[in-house]
């Protein structure tokens, strides 16, 4: 499977829970796709670094979709995930539905600074709403999207 650039999974409605193995992708210095469907799961922070983990070897990924809405992430995840996608460089496109969770303000605040190096970034879709969020924390997100100087679509829900 070296030559894959692109991977579609979809896990939903398993119930994963966060005590299983979620190494479930593959090191793939390829990859330029990834799209991956957890919702309904919960994973929880736990699951969620693991995921993380392998993301941080796809450092030539341009395409990320990740929907994670309902796994009972809390900020230690949240921020796990941004730590992996601030080692993209050739990120365009980022879709991640993390809906229905226990995200905080600092779990935000981790994302915002992670967010600000993606200076290919064309396309970002963040759903967050259901979960735990105030209003400044959302000015602050908007303030670093001044950043993203390639942007040219944008889906926000908090």
């Amino acid at each position: 499977m070296k030559e894959l650039q692109s991977l579609n999974i979809d896990l939903s409605w398993n119930y994963l829970g966060y005590n299983q193995n979620l190494q479930i992708l593959p090191f793939q210095r390829n990859l330029l796709i990834l799209i991956i469907n957890l919702r309904w799961n919960s994973i929880g922070d736990q699951g969620l670094t693991c995921i993380s983990d392998s993301i941080i070897k796809m450092r030539n990924l341009q395409y990320l979709d990740i929907d994670l809405f309902n796994n009972q992430i809390q900020n230690n995840g949240y921020s796990a995930l941004a730590r992996s996608i601030g080692y993209i460089k050739n990120l365009v496109k980022l879709n991640i539905n993390l809906g229905k969770n226990i995200i905080k303000d600092n779990g935000v605040i981790n994302f915002n600074k992670e967010i600000q190096k993606q200076k290919n970034l064309v396309e970002l879709a963040l759903i967050l709403d259901e979960n735990q969020i105030g209003y400044n924390t959302n000015l602050h997100f908007y303030n670093s999207l001044n950043y993203l100087t390639k942007l040219k679509n944008l889906i926000l829900k908090f």
